[in-house]
């Protein structure tokens, strides 16, 4: 049990030493990125099989800047797959895991202006893509102060970093935001079963909240606001108008 506590606690020190180089790879990449753009948490990227060969290479090994280039030539490849794989988790929640849904149809409901997610931390609805960078997703606060002896969850936490919605079943969607987001579209005339959110930007309506509305001196005023205004606004019970 001694020499198990102390080939783990070598494989850490080595974490140690790795990290920065890991680190720089990752700023080198994201520095050629639109400061927009949405990546895999260091968490994400630090379990891809490419990084944890090197990360788990023998302590007594010694690892270079030269041994990490592999891994950096294929950073755009490796993004594209964490992409693919959560937008399919995505997707089955919007169209169901079905494989008779063909993939076009799955990628396609995504963007729809009907499809919101509920974080099921602070329940905000949360629409393509956003959900992929909401801070709930990205983080645990008391997991960093649970002890583990499984060298992946130390490296995580020596990382300070989690993997995207880490152990958390996938985001459902948001009942209450897709039924508001939904009559904001038929209130514009369009077939909410193919309208993108997009397409509701371009239309830039605007829509009067009847519960909101205040009235005084022979007037009634209403909050106007956007569609995705609107959405966010449902959780407080507003009515379209």
């Amino acid at each position: 049990e001694t020499r198990v506590r102390v080939r783990f606690q070598d494989q850490v020190e080595a974490y140690k030493l790795r990290i920065p180089m890991f680190r720089d790879v990752l700023h080198q990449y994201k520095h050629t990125l639109h400061r927009d753009a949405i990546l895999p948490t260091d968490g994400d990227f630090a379990i891809m099989d490419v990084f944890q060969a090197i990360f788990n290479a023998s302590p007594n090994q010694t690892i270079t800047e030269d041994d990490f280039k592999p891994a950096a030539d294929i950073l755009p490849e490796l993004v594209d797959a964490w992409r693919s794989f959560v937008d399919e988790r995505l997707a089955e929640s919007v169209v169901g895991a079905s494989a008779s849904v063909e993939k076009n149809t799955r990628a396609t409901s995504l963007h729809l202006a009907t499809t919101f997610f509920q974080c099921s931390r602070c329940e905000k609805p949360l629409p393509y893509p956003a959900i992929l960078s909401h801070r709930c997703l990205r983080q645990d606060s008391n997991w960093w102060q649970k002890s583990t002896d499984d060298l992946q969850k130390r490296l995580l936490q020596e990382l300070s970093s989690l993997p995207w919605n880490d152990e958390h079943a996938t985001p459902k969607l948001h009942n209450a935001a897709s039924r508001v987001s939904r009559a904001a579209v038929d209130a514009c005339g369009l077939d909410a079963s193919m309208t993108t959110a997009e397409e509701m930007d371009a239309v830039d309506a605007r829509f009067a909240c009847t519960v909101c509305s205040c009235s005084g001196f022979n007037r009634t005023v209403f909050a106007c606001m956007t569609w995705r205004g609107f959405v966010s606004a449902s959780s407080w019970s507003c009515s379209i108008s």
